[in-house]
């Protein structure tokens, strides 16, 4: 490769020896229209104590000529003869940088040089075993970049599982690094995977990267942009390549023998020299890989369980706090509170501000009920509202007992495994037309027992429960299709403010897993795996499970068939 170039200034023995503080290195190739454009930028960045290299790598278009309009003569120009790549060039500015730090500087306008500052300032006070990266903005707001985006991430995450430290946008091109340790580098890189390089030396030198935002104008490839899908791939194919580049790899001497030196002092933060080092192998890391996979695949079904069984307690605690307000109820009225019904006088005013009476015309027999409405005004032995609406002053809801707030969920009615979207305002559906009066309703994951909670004008106390309080179900989770109950259906789902419905209530004897296809009229269920929850007249929870025997069921839902049952 070194036949190919040729250099315009001296060899780096025949130099004067002038120390700078920092040697800015500008690859160009092809890049006359920007080329003028960045050097001015570089000089009025007005950077102290800065030596200026530009290699031009191989150019076939006005650069050269650009070049020779543009640069101070105290620049350093360096000349290749074909292009040989970008840490080809960079490697031949390096031949001749003398200053302490070492940046690079693109030539195509996408970086501002006044970042520079910024990149010093952090650095200063650092003596040795750290970098200095430009961290570019997120590109995930351009969609026209995602691809770009897409393939620095991760090649960054296949950098940290391979040296597990995390830098992000290691392809950045402001890397600010001592000079000293890009000599140890010995850097043998050719095209783009030269940031790689360097990165995963700097990690095997355990040198720590400091991030610091910069400005970032990114190009397309009509634009100039020259990195290619297939720099992409041979980049993520050199991931493992340095897994086991040790300093001692170097063939300068000096330096290699300066960093020996250097490490000698630093026994707290490196316990073990870099050649007793072993690294992973690609075969090793692609078991470690499997084996994070497997114990993945492992934790993930645990963690659900865990969230599960937390979504089940809670569960278990909310119909055992509405089993109590039955009680409670029961005890303030001496009955069971009624699941309501229609009477003529029983509507509720539209929001277009006219009285209607809310139904349910089920498709396609198109058979109307109508059902009756919440009203704190009437006697609560009359209650038109079902028996969700008639226990809030006993589950502290009070305030909206007395305001009827139609739009809002209550939580205590809804099973934390069944994720219900906010209330919405039904709309026709195959299953059925609507009338709430265009107002959203909240519903409720529990139904009571409609041979204990009686529709209107029927009412039942706990002394007419001949078969035992123990053996008597109050209320339990309803069963549900996802694909059928939604936000905008009332199919068998009718909310928790109207009466009558067997949206409210249940008589059925079948407890059937929530699922696409369930037979889901009249019938109990839930989401949990293997059973439902009940609440029992005597105030106990206890899960049934979904392969109970309909006759046991059946004595379960009666009050008073004279065939009292034991719990399964």
């Amino acid at each position: 490769m070194d036949a190919q170039k040729e250099w315009i200034v001296p060899s780096r023995a025949e130099m004067l020896p002038i120390e700078f503080q920092l040697s800015v290195i500008v690859p160009v190739f092809n890049e006359a229209s920007t080329i003028r454009t960045c050097i001015e930028r570089l000089l009025n960045a007005r950077l102290e104590d800065m030596q200026l290299i530009v290699v031009d790598d191989g150019s076939t278009d006005t650069t050269a000529t650009e070049l020779e309009a543009c640069l101070p003569s105290s620049a350093h120009l360096l000349s290749h003869r074909t292009n040989c790549g970008k840490a080809e060039a960079v490697r031949t500015g390096l031949a001749v940088a003398t200053g302490r730090w070492v940046i690079f500087q693109d030539a195509d306008l996408e970086y501002d040089p006044m970042d520079i500052h910024r990149l010093l300032q952090a650095a200063e006070g650092i003596e040795e075993n750290c970098a200095v990266y430009g961290q570019r903005p997120s590109m995930w707001q351009r969609p026209s970049r995602w691809f770009l985006a897409s393939g620095v991430l991760l090649i960054d995450v296949a950098l940290w599982m391979t040296y597990w430290r995390w830098v992000r946008d290691h392809a950045t091109c402001y890397k600010l690094i001592l000079r000293s340790d890009l000599e140890i580098m010995n850097l043998e890189s050719t095209g783009f995977e030269g940031c790689l390089e360097m990165t995963s030396k700097l990690h095997r030198l355990h040198h720590k990267i400091r991030r610091i935002p910069i400005s970032y104008h990114p190009r397309s490839a009509s634009q100039g942009k020259k990195l290619t899908i297939a720099d992409g791939l041979r980049i993520f194919g050199s991931v493992w390549r340095y897994k086991k580049w040790t300093p001692m790899s170097s063939c300068a001497s000096q330096a290699t023998a300066a960093f020996t030196e250097r490490k000698s002092t630093q026994a707290d933060s490196v316990s073990k020299d870099f050649v007793d080092r072993r690294a992973f192998t690609l075969v090793e890391l692609l078991v470690t890989i499997a084996i994070i996979s497997g114990l993945i695949a492992l934790l993930l079904p645990a963690v659900q369980y865990a969230r599960e069984s937390a979504r089940r307690t809670q569960c278990i605690n909310q119909i055992k706090q509405l089993g109590l307000s039955i009680h409670n109820f029961h005890a303030a009225h001496r009955f069971v509170p009624g699941n309501g019904g229609a009477t003529d006088d029983s509507k509720l005013i539209s929001t277009s501000g006219v009285f209607v009476q809310p139904f349910t015309r089920e498709l396609p027999l198109r058979i109307t009920r109508y059902w009756g409405v919440a009203d704190p005004k009437r006697p609560i032995r009359l209650q038109t509202g079902p028996w969700c609406y008639s226990v809030m002053p006993f589950i502290e809801r009070d305030a909206e007992f007395r305001s009827l707030p139609y739009g809002q969920a209550i939580p205590l009615f809804l099973c934390p495994s069944r994720s219900r979207v906010a209330p919405a305002v039904p709309v026709p559906d195959s299953y059925g037309e609507y009338e709430s009066g265009g107002h959203a309703m909240g519903k409720t994951d529990y139904a009571a027992n409609h041979r204990v909670s009686l529709d209107l004008p029927r009412t039942l106390s706990f002394s007419s429960i001949t078969d035992g309080l123990s053996q008597t179900i109050v209320i339990g989770e309803k069963a549900r299709d996802p694909s059928v109950q939604t936000a905008t259906s009332w199919h068998w789902d009718e909310p928790i403010w109207l009466g009558g419905s067997a949206g409210t209530a249940r008589l059925g004897v079948g407890i059937i897993p929530d699922q696409v296809g369930a037979s889901y009229r009249n019938n109990w269920g839930s989401s949990h795996s293997g059973a439902a929850n009940f609440v029992f007249c005597d105030g106990s929870v206890n899960p049934l499970s979904y392969a109970i025997d309909r006759d046991v069921m059946v004595r379960l839902i009666l009050p008073a068939d004279g065939e009292p049952v034991e719990l399964p």
